[in-house]
């Protein structure tokens, strides 16, 4: 069993997947899913596998599977792979899926590419997935690690005394003790993107890994959720607002994307700093982004993308979007979590920048404006 850098090492024996084979696993790739859920929902020990969980959620994790190894083949990066792997296995194990599930998957969809594609097709993709099943005992370990510490000291929170008081108001359910910290916050000439940065973001990450980590419920996390989305509104329309805007800009998740809540708050914050924002939330389908963009002939397009599946639809987005005339100098940036666990994968898509942090996305959009 390797290291992650042992098991990165051994991507280079991969060979590339061919635009053929690609474009079939696309043409394909709902048959396939369909496939793959058959063959694993009918395995004899399937109640063990799901761990007391709905089938939904391993068909959701099929679904985004196949997303995000197109996006791994149209790129052959096979190193992203390799970073995302032991993620995946962490998180799923850590909500009850058995480890053994991932191998029995693994094979199904071998089985769905064999019968699905040609065999000239399907053979550099078979080969793709069979280096993933020779890697499965070392993903199991390394899902069971937490990833090194930083090694320096960490600096003094400033923001720890409100983050941990909101952590337990939201803990206890109590929507509007979350509210009135954030507006003692605001009392003290603290503005509400920082508030935005500093409290609520931090306070979502950690709810995030407690999900991750096991300890939260799906339930637990949409309750948590569903507060801090009351606290935001609440916080939004008390805000005073700019008696006129600038430039337009479009802020939406990608389809497919549930994850919208650094979405709004980035919209917020851009109506707050004088823009005309159209905000599309979670889930619109792509053409609908797109042709909202044109048809407003917006300055400024704001993607949020949170899960790995989401690359290779953000990139033909992406692309559309340069090819309309009319939004074609538009901006174009990114942020969610995604980039915050692969920061790399800015560098595979057209974007003028990318942020994790609204308030440097206000001051490099005020700068880049003028």
């Amino acid at each position: 069993m390797g290291s992650l850098t042992d098991i990165i090492s051994s991507t280079s024996s991969i060979e590339n997947i061919s635009t053929e084979s690609v474009k079939a696993y696309e043409k394909t790739k709902e048959i396939l899913i369909r496939d793959v859920n058959n063959a694993v929902l009918q395995h004899p020990n399937i109640d063990i596998l799901l761990g007391g969980n709905p089938p939904e959620l391993i068909e959701n994790n099929h679904l985004q599977h196949a997303g995000f190894m197109l996006e791994v083949m149209i790129l052959n990066d096979f190193e992203l792979l390799a970073r995302t792997l032991p993620w995946v296995y962490r998180t799923y194990h850590n909500q009850g899926i058995d480890f053994d599930y991932f191998k029995i998957e693994l094979q199904a969809w071998i089985n769905a590419i064999e019968k699905e594609l040609s065999s000239n097709q399907a053979a550099p993709i078979v080969a793709l997935y069979d280096w993933m099943i020779s890697q499965h005992l070392s993903n199991v370990e390394l899902s069971k690690h937490e990833e090194s510490a930083e090694s320096s000291e960490p600096s003094p929170d400033p923001w720890a005394k409100a983050k941990n008081g909101f952590l337990v108001a939201l803990n206890r359910r109590d929507h509007q003790k979350c509210l009135e910290i954030c507006q003692k916050t605001l009392a003290t000439g603290i503005s509400l993107p920082e508030v935005f940065q500093h409290i609520l973001y931090p306070v979502m990450v950690q709810v995030g890994v407690r999900w991750e980590d096991g300890e939260l419920s799906v339930a637990g996390e949409h309750e948590a959720t569903a507060i801090v989305n009351k606290v935001i509104s609440g916080l939004y329309f008390l805000a005073e607002k700019p008696q006129s805007t600038h430039s337009t800009v479009l802020v939406t998740t990608i389809p497919g994307e549930r994850h919208e809540m650094g979405a709004w708050m980035i919209s917020i914050c851009l109506e707050l700093d004088g823009w005309d924002v159209i905000y599309l939330g979670a889930d619109t389908p792509p053409l609908d982004i797109v042709d909202t963009a044109e048809k407003n002939a917006v300055d400024l397009i704001a993607l949020s993308i949170a899960m790995p599946f989401g690359v290779s639809t953000t990139r033909k987005i992406i692309e559309d979007m340069r090819s309309r005339e009319a939004i074609r100098s538009a901006k174009i940036i990114v942020g969610g979590g995604l980039f915050q666990r692969f920061p790399f994968l800015t560098e595979k898509l057209d974007i003028d920048a990318s942020f994790n942090d609204c308030i440097k996305a206000l001051e490099w959009l005020r700068k880049t404006n003028g």
